[in-house]
């Protein structure tokens, strides 16, 4: 998959175009470097645009960075008129319209909550929850701008980029058919293992009412049952008295303390219990 535009123009290409770039780029062979969010990486992409003559766009949730060739590059024969025509190229094969409506995934329910794949519509109930001190209060990055939650939702749209069967998921309370929270399965590297955690965030007026519990035995189960996973954890930052008494709740205990940049967390984790819950 590769695309260029020019360094400014954002393109945005629809889930449909992608195969047709694939098969009309390959005779253009450029070189790809890929960037699918995290900041730091961003701004030395970013720099090395300017400094390297990177051409980037971007596809979904994906910033695509581009060059037209090593060679090209190494001897410094890089062609602007190049440049247009692929540019010309990729707004030929963009979609006329955004992407088609989505239609609700759902990964599970419980008695009271449906868990289902975010769709873009969600945005404002996400921000609703991510712009919230008392509701991010725990988290390392803090609360969020509404750019920074639809760089996440759209990250998530069709599950963990990486691993799509994981990922945040909206969570639904049924009674009302509120989006009330988010909720979900998470990939991690940890001291070269790799992990799976139960995530849950609700809504500060669904809070005492046994939600998260409700949650995160439904997310154990499904990550079992569905997924087969063989260990779970939680990653919780010291002093989250509610979230230690979910993780302990759904028979999680304490495993050891990790220092990341973020600071300190506690890690909770399970072998996941074998037959149905």
């Amino acid at each position: 998959m590769k695309d260029q535009s020019g360094p400014d123009s954002g393109i945005e290409f629809g889930r449909e175009s992608r195969a047709l770039l694939r098969r009309k780029m390959e005779k253009y062979q450029p070189d790809i470097l890929c960037f699918n969010g995290k900041r730091a990486a961003g701004e030395f992409l970013g720099a090395a645009t300017v400094r390297y003559g990177l051409q980037q766009a971007t596809i979904g949730a994906t910033r695509l960075f581009v060059a037209p060739s090593t060679s090209a590059a190494a001897n410094g024969s890089w062609d602007p008129a190049w440049w247009q025509a692929l540019a010309d190229l990729l707004r030929s094969t963009m979609d006329a319209t955004v992407d088609a409506p989505r239609k609700p995934v759902t990964i599970l329910e419980t008695e009271r909550l449906v868990m289902r794949r975010l769709l873009p519509g969600d945005l404002d109930d996400l921000f609703a929850l991510y712009r919230d001190p008392q509701i991010r209060r725990y988290f390392p990055e803090g609360t969020l701008t509404r750019e920074e939650t639809r760089e996440e939702l759209e990250w998530f749209l069709d599950g963990h980029p990486d691993r799509p069967e994981l990922g945040l998921w909206a969570t639904l309370h049924k009674e009302t058919g509120r989006v009330v929270g988010r909720c979900g399965l998470l990939p991690w590297t940890i001291d070269q293992r790799e992990e799976v955690e139960v995530a849950y965030l609700l809504a500060r007026e669904y809070w005492g009412q046994g939600l998260g519990t409700e949650a995160a035995r439904a997310l154990v189960r499904h990550g079992v049952e569905r997924l087969h996973l063989s260990r779970l954890i939680c990653l919780i930052v010291p002093g989250n008295q509610a979230s230690l008494g979910v993780a302990r709740s759904i028979g999680m205990t304490f495993e050891r303390e990790l220092h990341d940049d973020p600071g300190r967390l506690l890690l909770y984790s399970m072998t996941a219990p074998r037959g149905p819950r």
